[in-house]
């Protein structure tokens, strides 16, 4: 039989449900780790242990809260060797342990185990977190440059290819709607082939589809290759964000994605200034072109980045793992972990099926469509902005069916005011990232759809135009936000063996809403009437407060899943109850679970009761 050791190798992350402390696994807060020879509640060094049984052997019913160096690990009546006793000499910082968002982390011995989380959390945030934050935060900026480029320029090529106002709405429709095939693959495939040659192709994409754009000569070959941009984009989008929560520590997660959409918002304000700057004077190619510089130069910085432990640790690669893991203690001017890093495999991984079956079905589709009306809603006023103040909204509010001014480019006067809204975006992040980070992620998102809700009802009326860009500032800031937190949320809710592939739906989901926004936009509100667009848009914003109602399962403070072995038996899906089951879900290669597993965690739920 397979040593039960190996069974519960890399279980820490259960740590939310108030794990015992098994081998490499990290404590409960209630149950330190004791030294080898202490009496209970650990288990004295050399005695027998039953294992998932949760007592000690002399029959006493006290609870076992930790196998210490030494005792003999005994299942189904089969007594296995000894644990090793811990190393003499253990790197200052790791013999402790390390308090974190109510995360304990136990001793980490000098030659036991310790899982990926235990490192992560081990490490904070160092020079390593620090830098790839900002370098996937530059992917982020240069997405944006990319995507939302067609808000200052479709006037001007309406006039240079005589487009109808459905030609116009089908540019920035197309291109976001292109990112739907690009999400679903991206996060299929990258759950079985990993995140990293993922993003490193969606990126070159990015790029080159950006600088081709520049030179096309005509409306078709133009849309076709912005198409590709589009797809790039779905690659890369969530997968940059799965990686940045991937490699951080509980605490810093939130920052890690506010930078990325802090980036995001910078990328809007550099295609708002260089609009500004020289569409008049050069025209839209070459503001086209110095879009796409942001990319070619993150196409080759992201040839640097690393795999995510965290995927290669559920996907065999448990050497490239330790590699990863020591390279970012390096990096952190840290002393690498001692022992290696434990795993277990998930041989099924990135099955869409899974996020649909009843434990994750309410929250999925909570986060399906609150993705798609609040994209929706922060694209609307990316590409109604603009056209609000060329049109003087606030003078009338219906306009005749054809291009959206009489002039082929924005005045320098609506290109500025359309600046100032994308600097909003930039400022309201930081604060809403703590919100979200001291409130929790449910809590926030009430208070930002209710504010959402509240500016889309005022922007039926026009109080002028100050009062209209404040409006405009505020509802974009709330936004961005709100998509910010849902970012966060979303993947946090996943274990790793399926984070991105659900993740990808969702954002086919927020991708379809963007698409939708666009038409809209330019159909009903440049064509027909912006207080129309307007009461469209306060209707998913009600639909986006709705859904929050079926967001379950707060994450803030919590280390996320990898494998099912990590839920409780009422969580696991399949749940592993009968001998001969396995941890990686099928295959002969699995570790066998045998009885330990649902023992061992019905003794965790009763501890976490108490």
């Amino acid at each position: 039989m397979v040593d039960d050791r190996t069974a519960i190798a890399g279980h820490g992350e259960g740590s939310n449900y108030g794990s015992t402390s098994l081998a490499g696994s990290a404590a409960s807060p209630a149950s330190p780790v004791p030294a080898a020879g202490s009496t209970s509640p650990a288990v004295a060094a050399g005695s027998p242990v039953a294992a998932g049984s949760g007592q000690s052997a002399s029959g006493s019913g006290s609870p076992a809260h930790a196998l210490v160096a030494g005792s003999p690990v005994v299942s189904d009546g089969i007594e296995a060797s000894p644990l090793p006793p811990p190393a003499a000499d253990v790197p200052s910082g790791i013999g402790e342990l390390k308090q974190d968002m109510s995360v304990s982390i136990a001793k980490i011995h000098g030659d036991g185990d310790y899982t990926a989380d235990e490192a992560i959390e081990y490490m904070g945030l160092g020079l390593y977190q620090k830098v790839w934050m900002c370098l996937y935060g530059f992917s982020s900026m240069a997405q944006a440059s990319e995507v939302t480029l067609s808000s200052v320029i479709l006037n001007t090529l309406a006039c240079q290819w005589d487009l109808t106002l459905l030609e116009m709405a089908a540019i920035p429709s197309l291109v976001i709607l292109a990112a739907l095939p690009g999400d679903f693959i991206g996060g299929y495939m990258s759950d079985r082939i990993g995140r990293r040659r993922l993003i490193i192709i969606g990126q070159w994409i990015i790029a080159v589809s950006g600088v081709l754009s520049a030179f096309m000569p005509s409306y078709i070959t133009y849309l076709l290759v912005r198409m590709c941009t589009g797809f790039g984009f779905g690659i890369v989008t969530p997968l940059v964000i799965v990686q940045v929560l991937e490699i951080s520590a509980v605490e810093f997660r939130v920052y890690g994605v506010a930078i990325n959409f802090l980036m995001w918002a910078i990328g809007d304000v550099y295609v708002d200034l260089e609009a500004y700057l020289i569409l008049d004077d050069y025209g839209w190619r070459y503001v086209v072109l110095v879009a796409a510089i942001p990319s070619v130069i993150m196409a080759f910085l992201i040839l640097f980045m690393d795999e995510s432990p965290k995927y290669c640790l559920v996907s065999s690669r448990k050497e490239e793992a330790q590699v990863i893991l020591n390279k970012m203690c390096r990096w952190n001017g840290q002393e690498p972990l001692p022992g290696t890093v434990s795993s277990i495999v998930e041989l099924e991984r990135g099955d869409p099926a899974e996020m649909f079956n009843p434990k994750y079905r309410q929250r999925s589709i909570a986060f399906c469509i609150s993705f798609l009306t609040a994209n929706a809603i922060y694209f609307a006023s990316i590409y109604a902005t603009p056209n609000l103040f060329s049109d003087d909204y606030c003078a009338d509010t219906s306009v005749a069916l054809t291009t959206s001014t009489t002039s082929c480019t924005f005045t320098t006067s609506d290109l500025f005011h359309t600046l100032e809204v994308s600097l909003a975006e930039m400022l309201a992040i930081p604060v809403f990232a703590l919100c979200t980070n001291t409130f929790g992620r449910i809590k926030t998102a009430y208070i930002l759809c209710g504010a959402s809700s509240i500016l889309l009802f005022i922007l039926l009326w026009c109080f002028g135009t100050t009062v209209l860009i404040f409006e405009l500032c505020a509802l974009r800031a709330v936004t961005d936000s709100l998509i910010l937190l849902l970012y966060v949320f979303a993947p946090e809710s996943y274990p790793t063996y399926m984070r991105s592939v659900s993740f990808g739906i969702i954002m086919v989901c927020c991708n379809l809403g963007g698409s939708i926004a666009t038409l809209i936009v330019y159909m009903v509100g440049v064509g027909y009437s912006y207080t129309l667009m307007f009461e469209i848009f306060l209707g998913f914003s009600l639909i986006t407060c709705v859904c929050t109602i079926f967001y379950e399962g707060e994450t803030m403070g919590h280390m996320m899943k990898d494998n099912r072995t990590m839920m409780s038996p009422s969580e696991q899906v399949p749940a592993l109850t009968t001998p001969g089951d396995t941890l990686a879900g099928g295959g002969e290669e699995s570790v066998e679970l045998g009885s330990l597993g649902s023992e061992h965690f019905s003794d965790v739920e009763e501890q976490k009761e108490e």
